[in-house]
């Protein structure tokens, strides 16, 4: 752990994880705006004017919610005045964001004396893991918060040895307060920041504890503290309602706690059972190659300090992961991407030891290297594609609503409480159709949601003037006697063959005033 490999042409292989990124996610490729925080915070943007009045207009929209994340919303109002409603821009920019933190995971890697080689096997990993593949195609704080969080832990590696520590000591400090006002529970990670500080680059002989650590660690309490004023005050207020507000009515359990642990944890979580996904190619590899790499240096220095610090590094960040999203009852893995540092400095350390252990310990480190970022790859794929499939699908759907006459009724069917990657809600639907300018709300039909039962078999759609059902395939499933149905198509790769698969997302309309519509042509209504 203390080879540094500065040969000049390695750094060239830096351009495999942003290569890889490009491959999979093609930020070129013309998709839609996401339907669900767009439609929220565009009309805020549209209808206010000056950017500081935008700023003032989105903190009030989200305190409202109980939510407290400025330095995010400060980048909607810079995004909407560079790019507004061009989805190409938001996209290129969030594929900008995930490429710093690339660069700051190696970096980091290469700050507590891991090789390049194996700071790159780590950003292979990140480009394509399950915690982070939303992250490159959706609207997200985490890759902020992370980018915070990597910068001031690449400052702390040097913080106990440097003259400069007042500064550093400030900047530790302002990059942990943005994590905290980028995503408010990724500033927990401020604790591990602390633990670099005090536990890297210390001269011989030192004490545990100096002057400034306690002055550091004094600096991010009152961070700590703030934060928590601040998301008190803003929870307390009457209004406050909505997403935010959930947190804390999660059930406490062992069992959910472990959940929230593998999946901030494993590279891929191809299904909802987190433990079945310890079965998956990437997760095995990459398991092998943790055990192995730990084992191998252990048994080849047994008192290696600095090899513990980086285990318990490693091991942190995940832990706090799973303690803080277990008041969260919505949890889901891309919340962990600011926790999934520790897994991969693990695993980044790991590689390290088995490539410079020779024979078969390097040999199968190759392996891994190919094999975890490569089986990770296909499920972010399908997940990517079918992602782009639904967006297509919902902007045909508030494309097609905005032809409907205003005594027109749609019943948009969904099942109850699903979760958000189900099919959009009546009035989301609506609002988003609106914020982009396809549905005018003066004209535009009524849009209400209705349970799937509300259809059946016998339902009669013929009727003139009756309602016009619409139905998700992944929702409430196919409408039997359809008058339109909209198919979305995308391709995916089945792991245990690795052929192709070409698969399609649709979304059925049923009703009298469908067909009126269709025998009209688009541009005549």
């Amino acid at each position: 752990m203390n080879r540094t490999g500065k040969h000049p042409t390695l750094w060239l292989l830096m351009v495999l994880p942003l290569g890889l990124a490009l491959l999979i996610y093609h930020p070129w490729a013309k998709l839609p705006l996401d339907i669900w925080d767009f439609r929220e915070f565009l009309p805020i943007l549209q209808r206010t004017t000056g950017a500081w009045q935008q700023f003032i207009a989105l903190l009030g929209y989200y305190a409202h919610h109980g939510r407290t994340n400025p330095l995010f919303y400060g980048t909607f109002v810079i995004q909407y005045g560079w790019f507004g409603t061009d989805a190409g821009g938001w996209q290129w920019l969030r594929v900008a964001w995930m490429s710093v933190d690339l660069a700051l995971v190696v970096l980091l890697c290469r700050r507590i004396g891991l090789t390049l080689i194996a700071g790159i096997a780590a950003a292979m990993v990140l480009v394509v893991a399950t915690p982070a593949v939303r992250a490159w195609v959706q609207l997200m704080a985490e890759p902020q918060a992370l980018a915070a969080i990597l910068g001031a832990a690449c400052i702390a590696t040097t913080y106990s040895a440097t003259a400069r520590w007042q500064r550093a000591a400030c900047w530790i400090t302002v990059l942990v307060a943005m994590a905290f006002l980028s995503k408010e529970v990724a500033g927990s990670l401020g604790a591990v920041v602390l633990l670099i500080a005090v536990a890297w680059n210390r001269e011989e002989g030192e004490p545990l504890i100096m002057r400034r650590h306690i002055v550091l660690g004094t600096l991010l309490l009152i961070v700590v503290i703030a934060e928590a004023l601040l998301l008190r005050i803003i929870r307390a207020q009457p209004e406050a309602t909505g997403y935010g507000m959930a947190y804390g009515s999660g059930a406490l359990s062992l069992s959910r706690f472990g959940a929230n642990l593998l999946a901030i944890t494993l590279p891929v979580r191809p299904g909802a059972d987190a433990a079945l996904g310890l079965l998956y190619p990437a997760n095995v590899a990459a398991i092998l190659a943790l055990v192995l790499g730990l084992t191998t240096r252990l048994r080849r220095r047994a008192a290696d300090t600095r090899l513990a610090v980086v285990m318990i590094i490693g091991a942190l960040p995940a832990i706090i992961g799973a303690a803080v999203y277990l008041p969260w009852p919505k949890f889901d893995s891309f919340y962990g991407l600011p926790f999934f540092i520790g897994p991969l400095l693990l695993y980044a350390a790991a590689i390290d030891e088995l490539l410079t252990a020779g024979g078969v310990r390097r040999a199968f480190a190759v392996i891994a290297i190919v094999a975890v970022p490569g089986y990770a790859a296909i499920a972010a794929n399908r997940s990517v594609e079918s992602a782009a499939a639904s967006l297509r699908l919902n902007a045909d759907l508030a494309r097609f609503s905005g032809r409907f006459a205003h005594d027109d009724t749609l019943l948009v069917l969904s099942p109850p409480q699903g979760p958000r990657g189900l099919p959009v809600a009546a009035n989301e639907l609506r609002e988003y159709g609106a914020t982009l300018g396809w549905i005018d709300t003066t004209k535009a039909a009524a849009f209400l949601a209705a349970p799937c039962d509300r259809f059946t078999p016998t339902t009669d759609v013929t009727a003139p003037g009756g309602p016009v059902f619409v139905s998700y395939s992944y929702g409430c499933g196919r409408l039997p006697n359809a008058t339109l149905q909209i198919v979305s198509e995308y391709s995916w790769r089945d792991w245990h063959t690795l052929a192709v698969v070409h698969d399609t997302m649709t979304l059925d309309l049923a009703g009298a005033a469908v067909r009126e519509l269709m025998r009209t042509p688009a541009n005549k209504k």
